[in-house]
């Protein structure tokens, strides 16, 4: 939280500062250009031409892990919001092509921060591959699949995740991409209804959203 400042000397030496600062976080900001616009989404998958786009600015909801009294846990979630963030959402619930596909783009201070979050995804597959029990929210019983797969690289430096909630017997599986180019990382989750993601596709539309990127 800033501080107020109760000398008016001292607000008048601050302002170039403070100014500098201002325009150095407005050159640093991610625009909706940065994101993948609705015709480059349907381009890959069919299935969400026709569908819906919103954009929010959440930052990237990650994967992490707990333990608790000896146990690994596997469905928690961590926020990396960066310097600066914005989020496009996909999504078509017609019947058969139902799917959603989420953008993740943050801007981190520096190379080394956006660095630390690829280190991070790296640590979590590690850590958590496998099946593990959780819940379906309602106190039911439920499992989760963690797998790691290797894309080509795509920008700097990118990683896949591929996981499965699994619960009454049904599996809905959920294929993701991370990928950096400077200090920048963006992460492609797509989540279909019906079947199952296909590697190729989804390492055309993390193509594509590294292309966007400026």
């Amino acid at each position: 939280m800033r501080r107020l400042l109760t000398i008016a000397v001292a607000l008048m030496a601050l302002t170039p500062l403070v100014a500098a600062s201002t325009a150095t976080a407005a050159g640093e900001r991610l625009t909706t250009h940065d994101l993948l616009s609705k015709r480059q989404a349907a381009s890959v998958f069919p299935g969400l031409k026709g569908g819906t786009r919103l954009e929010g600015r959440s930052g990237i909801v990650a994967p992490r892990f707990v333990k608790t009294h000896g146990r690994l846990k596997c469905d928690r979630y961590r926020v990396f919001k960066g310097v600066s963030r914005r989020d496009a959402y996909f999504f078509n619930v017609n019947v058969p092509r139902s799917m959603t596909l989420d953008q993740d783009v943050t801007r981190f201070r520096t190379v080394r921060r956006a660095k630390a979050l690829m280190r991070y995804y790296r640590t979590y597959l590690r850590t958590c591959r496998g099946t593990h029990r959780t819940t379906d929210g309602q106190g039911g019983k439920a499992w989760m699949k963690v797998r790691r797969w290797q894309p080509p690289r795509i920008g700097a430096d990118s990683i896949g995740v591929y996981e499965a909630f699994i619960q009454y017997g049904g599996a809905d599986w959920t294929r993701t991409i991370v990928a950096r180019t400077g200090r920048t990382v963006t992460v492609q989750e797509v989540i279909p209804y019906v079947g199952k993601v296909g590697t190729k596709r989804a390492i055309r539309i993390s193509r594509k959203a590294i292309s966007n990127l400026r």
